[in-house]
């Protein structure tokens, strides 16, 4: 598959993200921070999922923080740093959007056409590219309508996207790592919400809870789990 990483995509369809255990009253935003890799990793896993459902299949996955009871895993191209609730992302179906409004787009940079095209993941025994140097993390905070912090690894972040917006969304993703800046933050536009916030392939629901993407290194995960590989070998 071919992505075209000089133009944003059409808002089309609804997503949503919530937290489980925490009323949505109490929330102000929820702020997902990516390195690069983990854009990368994630947009990747994405439209591989894309390409092996129909828009009728519902499927979930369950990404635990590293340092966790179940050890951590990556099995949508990233790691959760420890101090990060788990994430499920629910994918499938149809939430189509009627009508949106005009949002701000990603600051693309200029240049001769970039595409890149995503091929077929090698194999459990390769590495992929964007798993080099363990350092496609991503950490995950939620903050109060009191500006607290919440940074808990025994809460549950749910993130629902439909079948078209798997690649919507993972398309912005590449963007924003193709276009890498460290501490460059991108409220997600929802219905009903601010024009002041971006088109990142998604509409969120106004029954979701505010959510931004936060552009930042991470280390690598030998940072948070010293002994990361034995663990591995172990388990």
């Amino acid at each position: 598959m071919v992505i075209d990483l000089e133009k944003s995509v059409s808002i089309s369809e609804y997503a949503s993200i919530t937290v489980s255990g925490i009323k949505k009253e109490e929330i102000e935003e929820i702020e997902i921070t990516f390195s690069k890799e983990a854009l990368i990793g994630f947009a990747t896993n994405l439209l591989w999922i894309y390409d092996d459902i129909t828009e009728s299949k519902r499927i979930h996955m369950h990404i635990d923080p590293l340092n966790t009871v179940n050890g951590g895993n990556q099995s949508l191209g990233f790691f959760l740093t420890p101090s990060s609730p788990s994430l499920v992302v629910c994918m499938g179906g149809k939430q189509e959007v009627k009508k949106t409004n005009i949002y701000k787009e990603v600051m693309i940079q200029k240049g001769p056409n970039k595409k890149i095209n995503i091929i077929e993941p090698k194999g459990m025994e390769f590495i992929e590219d964007y798993e080099l140097g363990y350092s496609n993390l991503s950490n995950i905070r939620i903050r109060t309508i009191n500006n607290n912090i919440i940074e808990y690894n025994s809460l549950q972040v749910i993130l629902n996207l439909s079948y078209r917006g798997l690649i919507d969304f993972a398309t912005m993703l590449l963007i924003l790592a193709n276009n890498f800046k460290r501490k460059v933050q991108y409220a997600i536009a929802q219905e009903g919400g601010s024009e002041n916030k971006y088109n990142i392939g998604i509409l969120l629901s106004k029954e979701s809870c505010a959510c931004s993407i936060r552009c930042d290194e991470l280390g690598c995960v030998y940072d948070y789990v010293s002994d990361f590989c034995s663990n591995i070998e172990n388990s």
